[in-house]
């Protein structure tokens, strides 16, 4: 064969190729498609007056079906919504409540543009003593960790502790602190009638979590020492004070940060 022969030959076997091609591709494709176009154009003009109520019936019912499954999503939505602001609400004014009861036992005073929250107390008996209170400046509240060893002149251990550590166990739980005794206020007395000594430092998170644990605990012991050495167990009155100061202090923190 000629190369022009060849030519041909590949030409009409490339047309009958692609006219089996379509020939195949209308038969699986395209021929269905038109079937089903013209039988669902034969079922609507055959349908009966009853068979196309009867659809318009069901196609109705469906959409007031699902028109009536979004109103009951949407009120449930809103009811939800409802019931969340209620208790929103409630839980906003347990917390003002308790707030305001808190803040009528304390002592409360402004110096230097700074609001100090701090418990009514008088005499301190002899011993050591856990007094946290709160500074409040600008909208920022600062727990103070404020620990204060009283002796009076008549106490059988009167003297100094020198104290650079302090342990405390609340309900079993001990707590350990070493302190910077450089930071340590030592004071004595007119007429050396009474000594204290005392630290003053912004309270971390282990203090916070020491300071929460003793006003929920049923007994407390403190030991501060270094020179010396004193353990007491704290009284019922100055674990209800600190459970006070410690709820203050978690709802003021709540009211700064917007979630109340």
């Amino acid at each position: 064969m000629t190369t022009k022969q060849i030519v041909l030959v590949f030409v009409v076997l490339y047309l009958l190729l692609m006219g089996v091609g379509g020939a195949v591709y209308y038969s699986i494709v395209k021929a269905p498609q038109e079937h089903a176009a013209a039988q669902a154009e034969y079922d609507a003009a055959t349908k009966t007056p009853e068979q196309i109520e009867k659809e318009r019936l069901a196609a109705q019912a469906k959409k007031e079906e699902e028109e009536r499954l979004k109103r009951e999503k949407e009120e449930e939505e809103r009811r939800q919504r409802e019931e969340e602001e209620r208790k929103q609400k409630a839980e906003r004014e347990r917390l003002e409540k308790l707030r305001e009861d808190i803040e009528a036992k304390m002592k409360i005073v402004t110096r230097g543009g700074v609001t100090f929250y701090t418990h009514k107390r008088g005499k301190e008996m002899s011993g050591v003593h856990l007094r946290p209170f709160i500074a409040e400046q600008n909208g920022i509240i600062t727990l103070k960790h404020d620990i204060y060893y009283y002796s009076a002149l008549d106490d059988a251990n009167y003297g100094w502790i020198h104290g650079d550590h302090l342990d405390i166990t609340a309900d079993g739980v001990t707590y350990a602190f070493v302190l910077d005794g450089t930071k340590r206020h030592d004071k004595l007395g007119k007429g050396a009638e009474a000594l204290t000594e005392s630290y003053v430092f912004d309270a971390d998170k282990q203090v916070i979590a020491m300071l929460k644990a003793v006003g929920n605990a049923n007994s407390v012991t403190v030991r501060y020492y270094g020179g010396a050495d004193i353990s007491c167990n704290m009284s019922r009155e100055d674990i209800r004070r600190i459970n006070e100061m410690m709820t203050l202090y978690e709802i003021m923190e709540k009211e700064a940060n917007g979630d109340i």
